[in-house]
């Protein structure tokens, strides 16, 4: 009898051994264990690699009996000579005279014969026949569902869409795969539009827009302010009212620059961690020189690995939102008039005098301001104040509240005492220039004014400048959208989809049988060694996830700003008289030196930055978080998890997003929350202004306690909102121990790391193209001896690490 060969041998070496059995007219075939990145595995493999790594799979994936194991057991086949090898690279039974069927034909006689075929399962029976699912359900008119065979989608290098042309051939007509390669052909290349609206490419669209409305909202002001006159170099009054009527107008104003300046700093975060991320062969050079990158959070340590040009314009990015976020809050601050005050000694009997003398010495103080504040005091409409509230007051220079106070002495009401201050004295300059001391005052009467005039300034150079600055970021943000645009192999891993999905379309090399390593071990340098290691039961809370620097910068970062209003608050309280005044009213003002009113402006707004460095250092911490957290959930069991890529065109079961890592509710918590210390700090801590009607111009910064408290309580909020989060556990049926949660393999212990990303991605040889298909992380093939198991991303029935067992 001619001797046939099943398989044919195709020209690499065969993942198949045929040993003989005697009892067979043929041989059997036996499945030979493959292992990840073996040049020896089945198939040819689906694209050319360029980075040394073979991989292979089979050229079509057919549906099993139920009694064939998904995995990669061993299982025989019984066969005959008489096969053809088709053309797609499957294999198919001859459908005329084959022995294999009359065997299975004689196997069911004898087998129905003797116990009825009414015992055996009619899948045995059929397969003994030699029937596949495919072929009966072509006889019955069916069309079953195609099998996740990976094989026939599309590949790409990272996380790069599909072009026209770079699928594979050998899908099943009539197929979904089938129906959706042909209509991602029909589909082509994305045009200009689609790309722009899709992926992080649509995340930097948006605040292009963003950034344009802000533009064309500053220039209708410039506009707007410039017609009415108010465009002038020292600053000019867009509003003059009573104060407590502009107080409305000056609130507002401010709650919507810092929504404008945070939005800038929101939009250069986003764009900050898209140009920081690296490309596929920015890391695989990096690996190379066994140095690793920072993936899925806006990071500076990637500046030195990254493009020299992304580096630049991420800083210029990051400059532009700073200078921007101090300017709002410079624009516009508030002057009030008011009249200087006239200071005097008196005794009791000079409230019920009816006339002064003719020939008294008022020391500058006109005669008709003192017989004002003694018809007052006999109305008694005169605020009365202790010793200690006056001298806090009226020591005060920029105090705008009362117009002139009587100093009550001692002396009694027996003799007439009048002793009058130049206009603008302080009260303790005053007594001490008549040799007296605040003990020989009983009280005094303070007289209030009545309806104090103030004035919005609008900053007309700011405003233009605002103007240029948003000008340059809207340029910037064109520039960056331009690459993505015109550069088809900028495909920067942004997202951990895009990482993950790109080491397992092509795995990397340097991290081969390193399934379990470690960021602590890449940052020793312990990496590409290639030993299998045992896993030992691991923490799971999220504080553990960010690195110990990452923390110190996130709690100077949170200090800062919480301390320095603490300080203030403490000190303003401390200068109050009354303890908390109105919201917006300084209590302690500390007078600057004169200069322009602009520039005092920028000083005082200053500390704005701080909130602004505390807006990156936040969003990269709860980045590490969440990072960790979509990570870890690849161990959830029961359920395979798509990978979320950011290129705009995702394959398979990939899902495509927008957002980057921070959850889109959290992300807008952080916004408000953000936006809202902003606002407080500018009442908190503002420029005060006083234009007094002797012509005196005195500047300050002044401190208010009300919003400064609010601002303490809102970052307490803040930190115990990072509190919660930390105390938060990942997922801990990763692995086992003795039937009992031994931590999560995938919990990113230290922070993110490529190199770690990249050694969890090392798949089978069966499973190329997996990256398009829902996953599950977990153990692929168990050890056998002394030879370790492995762990992996797979598409299959995978199984739980156990501790101590090894796996490389």
């Amino acid at each position: 009898m001619e001797q046939g060969t099943f398989p044919p041998p195709p020209p690499p070496p065969s993942a198949f051994r045929h040993p003989w059995d005697n009892k067979s007219l043929g041989r059997t075939i036996e499945s030979i264990d493959e292992e990840p990145g073996n040049p020896g595995g089945s198939g040819t493999g689906s694209r050319p690699r360029t980075r040394g790594f073979t991989t292979s799979s089979s050229g079509r994936h057919t549906t099993r009996w139920p009694f064939h194991s998904l995995n990669n057991s061993r299982s025989s086949l019984r066969y005959q000579p008489s096969l053809a090898h088709s053309r797609g690279g499957s294999f198919q039974h001859s459908r005329t005279d084959s022995l294999p069927r009359r065997a299975a034909d004689s196997i069911n006689r004898s087998v129905s014969s003797v116990l009825g075929s009414e015992i055996i399962p009619d899948y045995v029976v059929n397969f003994l026949r030699g029937e596949t699912p495919e072929s009966l359900a072509r006889k019955r008119g069916m069309m079953l569902p195609d099998s996740p065979d990976t094989a026939n989608f599309p590949h790409h290098y990272g996380n790069e869409s599909p072009r026209p042309g770079s699928f594979r051939p050998g899908s099943r007509a009539g197929t979904p795969r089938a129906e959706m390669e042909k209509m991602l052909r029909d589909q082509g290349e994305p045009n200009t539009t689609k790309r722009l609206t899709s992926g992080w490419r649509g995340g930097v669209s948006l605040n292009i827009l963003q950034a344009f409305l802000l533009f064309a909202v500053t220039i209708v002001c410039v506009g707007l302010a410039g017609a009415k006159g108010h465009i002038s170099g020292g600053g000019s009054a867009i509003l003059e009212d009573a104060q407590r009527k502009l107080q409305g107008a000056n609130w507002g104003i401010h709650a919507i620059v810092n929504i404008f300046s945070i939005a800038i700093i929101a939009g250069t975060n986003y764009v900050f961690q898209v140009l920081s991320s690296p490309t596929r062969p920015e890391v695989d050079a990096a690996h190379d020189n066994l140095k690793w990158l920072d993936i899925g959070i806006p990071s500076l340590r990637n500046f030195g690995l990254i493009s020299p040009a992304r580096a630049g314009l991420s800083g210029i990015l990051i400059g532009l939102a700073f200078v921007s976020q101090i300017i709002y809050n410079s624009l516009i601050f508030t002057t009030y008039s008011a009249s200087v005050v006239n200071v005097a000694l008196v005794s009791t009997s000079f409230v019920n005098s009816s006339s002064l003398s003719s020939s008294l010495d008022l020391n500058g103080m006109s005669r008709s301001d003192l017989l004002n504040l003694q018809s007052k005091a006999k109305a008694e409409d005169l605020v009365k104040l202790t010793v200690s509230e006056c001298i806090a007051t009226f020591d005060n220079s920029f105090q705008t509240i009362y117009d002139g106070v009587l100093l009550i002495s001692k002396s009694g009401s027996d003799s007439l005492e009048i002793k009058t201050a130049e206009p603008g004295t302080l009260v303790s300059a005053f007594l001490k220039s008549i040799d007296e001391s605040s003990d020989s005052v009983d009280y005094c009467l303070a007289d209030p004014v009545t309806d104090m005039s103030s004035s919005l300034i609008l900053s007309g150079p700011l405003l233009g400048l605002m103007v240029f600055l948003n000008l340059v970021f809207i340029l910037a943000l064109a520039i960056v959208l331009a690459l993505a645009v015109t550069r088809h192999d900028f495909n920067p891993l942004v997202t951990l989809g895009d990482a993950l999905s790109s080491f397992l379309e092509e795995p990397d090399p340097t991290t081969r049988n390193s399934c379990l390593m470690t960021k602590a071990e890449v940052k020793k340098g312990e990496w590409g060694q290639r030993e299998a290691k045992f896993w030992t039961k691991q923490p799971c809370s999220w504080m553990y996830t960010p690195s110990i620097a990452r923390w110190a910068a996130w709690f100077l970062t949170w200090m800062a700003p919480l301390g320095l209003a603490a300080a203030a608050l403490a000190f303003s309280l401390k200068a109050s008289p009354d303890g908390f005044s109105s919201f917006g009213e300084a209590t302690l003002v500390s007078r600057l030196p004169d200069g322009p009113r602009i520039g005092l402006a920028i000083v005082v707004a200053l500390p704005q930055i701080l909130l602004g460095v505390l807006y990156f250092s936040t969003n990269a911490l709860l980045s590490v978080f969440f990072l960790s957290h979509e990570m870890s959930m690849f161990m959830a069991p029961g359920r395979l998890l798509p990978l979320r890529v950011s290129s705009g065109r995702p394959i398979g079961a990939q899902t495509s997003t927008i957002h980057l890592t921070v959850p889109r509710v959290l992300s807008w918590v952080l916004f408000l929350l953000t936006a809202g210390m902003g606002f407080l700090l500018s009442q908190g801590v503002a420029l005060v202004a006083v234009d007094r009607d002797d012509g005196t111009k005195m500047s300050g910064i002044g401190f208010s306690p009300i919003p400064l408290l609010l601002l303490v309580i809102v970052l307490v909020l803040l930190g115990l909102l990072i509190l919660s989060l930390s105390l938060r556990s990942a997922y801990n049926r990763g692995a086992i121990d003795d039937g009992e949660p031994a931590g999560n393999p995938l919990a990113l212990l230290g922070g993110t790391c490529s190199a770690v990303l990249s050694s969890r991605c090392h798949r089978e040889p069966r499973e190329d193209g997996v990256e398009a298909l829902a996953v599950r992380w977990g153990v692929v093939r168990e050890g056998v001896g002394m030879a370790p198991g492995h762990a992996t991303f797979s598409a299959r029935p995978v199984g739980d690490v156990t501790a101590g067992r090894s796996y490389a």
